[in-house]
């Protein structure tokens, strides 16, 4: 049990926490005045009030799951804030120390917090929302697989724009998929459910994992038909797809069109803001592993993010390499020296360290310091456990980062200088796998005789239809190393399998690839460097790559 008294003491800032001490000084100068405009007394310690709903059961095990992701987020908030759980619901099996909440009463409740997080409740978020600021926490409604759970933030003091009401009639007779969102109760679901019905629209109802088994069951028996985890990647002709979330309706692409459902049951049509996607999920998701960088998480609940381009510049899209590393040293130091001299202006860096030796976290330390000097962005995400394959670290590195675009590497490969600059002399194409030119280099690993160490090798060339059909014919014609991918096809596919110990690039690839992606070449290279066991040595071996596609084409159907 977690105890939690009246006064909590000041909390102790955890290793993957932040000082004070270590914000940059115009984010600290934010800071103090947004806590200074919302603190009583200059010297207090603002509050941080935990809001949990009556809806919330404590039997419940998605329940639970939600409030323990709200409970990990405010730990991560210190030396910051002071936090303090206040409950409508019977928490005594789960809490001690947690405070009554009433809804007569939350102006009241509230005095003395500067922000408040809501766990699960809209209408709780809105109504507190008058009094401070307030973010709805929970998983991400647009993640489908239950391993990959994210923390969605909604901040419901955002002026939505005027909406031109749709009649419910242009649906009438054609395929539409209701996506629910996960955290409305369940009378207000089946309540939306029904009013579609009676108005003419049969739709097929789609429920992302974070809900409830109890909200599902319902669900199931109201309309007779088993409940989706996901909209279709290849919806038929004329398909609609309506949904209560902005950032699920952005993300979903393939729909003939796409509806907003309001609050209030109405319908809307869905006009995209014209920003940037990771503007738009800036505003909603916090993916796993984000929540132990302490800078991020300032800048996305108070709001600090980096706005979109000003209209009419040109806009090149940030790019996030992502990098999981186990055990390496002078290797890390060859690859941050060789993403140091690259031209391109927007790249990020996300090392993700799993049961890294301490050599391995000096390096890091290293490239890190380097990579600043040039102003690019570094995330180092550190797990104390090893996760046994670079499948794990990979995806959530990925789902981490903040870029619109994806490059994977790994910790002992190198680019030459100018790896990125297609992407200075032609605009990006969020359609497409960005594929390089390879060089192997001799790592010390015996290989068949005739292997084409040290030649620059190309790939397919590119390929603007049957990318599919081809890879399925010929196998990973990629490799991973250098592969650049846009973060939108990524998330629709639903990231990397984390059951895939090998292979799991070919997987991603069949599955972007059937969702509408072509592949580019460029004439940019990775030095790939093979050494006693890479993986590129194992993943042609038939049963991982059969069991790759077998994945692929069980997601697809």
């Amino acid at each position: 049990m977690v105890s939690l008294c009246a006064e909590p003491p000041p909390l102790r800032v955890r290793e993957n926490g932040f000082p004070e001490q270590a914000l940059p000084a115009a984010l600290r100068l934010r800071l103090e005045g947004f806590f200074a405009q919302r603190t009583q007394r200059a010297a207090a310690r603002p509050g941080l009030a935990v809001l949990v709903p009556g809806s919330l059961c404590a039997d419940d095990p998605a329940h639970v799951r939600e409030l323990g992701l709200a409970l990990r987020l405010a730990a991560q908030l210190v030396p910051a804030y002071c936090p303090r759980v206040l409950s409508a619901a019977d928490l005594s099996p789960l809490l001690d120390g947690a405070q009554p909440l009433s809804q007569d009463a939350l102006g009241e409740a509230l005095g003395g917090h500067a922000m408040a997080l809501c766990v699960l409740d809209r209408a709780l978020a809105c109504a507190a929302a008058a009094h401070l600021p307030v973010r709805l926490v929970g998983s991400d409604p647009a993640a489908w697989r239950r391993d990959k759970l994210r923390l969605a933030f909604w901040d419901p003091r955002r002026a939505a724009p005027p909406l031109a009401r749709l009649l419910p009639e242009r649906l009438r007779g054609r395929r539409v998929w209701l996506h629910l969102d996960p955290f409305v109760p369940e009378p207000t679901a089946l309540q939306r459910l029904r009013a579609l019905r009676e108005a003419g629209v049969d739709p097929e109802v789609v429920l992302p994992p974070p809900a409830s088994d109890r909200l599902r069951a319902a669900l199931t028996r109201e309309t007779g038909r088993t409940v989706a985890t996901a909209p279709p990647t290849q919806p038929p002709a004329g398909a609609v797809l309506c949904a209560t979330d902005d950032f699920v309706l952005a993300l979903l692409g393939g729909f003939a069109e796409r509806v907003r459902l309001l609050p209030n049951g109405d319908l809307a049509p869905y006009r995209p803001s014209g920003a940037p996607l990771w503007a738009e999920r800036a505003q909603h998701v916090l993916y796993h592993g984000e929540e132990l960088d302490g800078l991020r998480l300032v800048e996305l609940l108070l709001g600090l993010d980096e706005p979109p381009a000003p209209l009419g510049t040109v806009y090149r899209p940030l790019i996030s390499v992502v990098v999981p590393v186990y055990d390496r040293s002078w290797e890390i130091d060859q690859l941050a020296r060789s993403l140091f001299v690259q031209r391109y202006p927007h790249l990020e860096v996300v090392l993700v360290a799993n049961g890294s030796p301490p050599a391995t976290l000096e390096a890091l330390g290293r490239a890190r310091a380097l990579l600043l000097r040039r102003r690019i962005k570094v995330q180092l995400l550190r797990y104390p456990e090893a996760f046994g394959c670079a499948a794990v670290p990979r995806d959530i590195g990925a789902f981490a980062a903040r870029g619109e675009f994806l490059c994977f590497l790994d910790s002992d490969d190198a680019l030459e200088p100018g790896f990125f600059d297609v992407f200075l002399h032609t605009p990006a194409d969020e359609n497409a796998i960005y594929h390089p030119h390879r060089i192997f280099c001799d790592g010390g690993r015996p290989m068949g005789p005739g292997f084409p160490f040290h030649r620059r090798l190309r790939g397919p060339g590119t390929v603007n239809h049957g990318l599919y059909e081809l890879l399925r014919r010929r196998g990973n014609l990629f490799c991973n190393s250098g592969v650049i991918v846009s973060r939108k096809h990524f998330v629709r596919v639903g990231g990397i399998w984390h059951g895939l110990r090998y292979a799991e690039d070919y997987c991603l690839w069949l599955q972007v690839a059937r969702a509408g992606a072509r592949a580019i070449e460029h004439a940019g290279t990775v030095r790939i460097a093979l050494h006693p066991g890479n993986h590129e040595l194992v993943v042609g071996a038939p049963h991982w790559v059969e069991q790759a596609r077998q994945l692929a084409e069980q997601e697809l159907a």
